[in-house]
């Protein structure tokens, strides 16, 4: 990157290269990281604000995705390199019952990039509750 272009978070060309952006480790967040610097530091209070400090980490969160009941069903691009599927199994796990589909050839973002798939799978869920 140039140093003014933000990260792409979308699909890279094929599944080998996804290489995940963020950590499981909340300081080696690598979305947080680009953010903090120039031209994005000026965002970094109105971020902290929103999204907390560390950045999105939030420790209970998994104790309460198990107090979910409700039918759930994660789309995760195959390929998304914002958040790998490891976060979109970890989420899966953490609620009970619910199901995790991947999108193929799709990034961060599935419902734009596979919207016929991504629906599909969606109307296949609503049928079953």
């Amino acid at each position: 990157m140039t140093g003014h272009e933000a990260p792409n978070w979308l699909a890279p060309r094929s599944p080998a290269e996804s290489t995940g952006l963020v950590d499981s480790e909340p300081s080696n967040n690598l979305i947080a990281a680009s953010i903090f610097q120039a031209p994005y530091s000026h965002a970094a209070e109105t971020l902290a604000a929103i999204a907390g400090e560390p950045y999105m980490f939030d420790p209970t969160l998994r104790a309460r995705l198990r107090e979910l009941q409700t039918p759930v069903l994660g789309l995760w691009g195959e390929s998304d390199r914002a958040m790998s599927v490891g976060y979109g199994r970890a989420f899966a796990a953490a609620i009970p019952g619910a199901e995790l589909e991947l999108i193929a050839e799709a990034g961060h973002l599935p419902q734009l990039e596979q919207p016929s798939e991504t629906f599909l799978q969606i109307h296949a869920f609503l049928a079953l509750i």
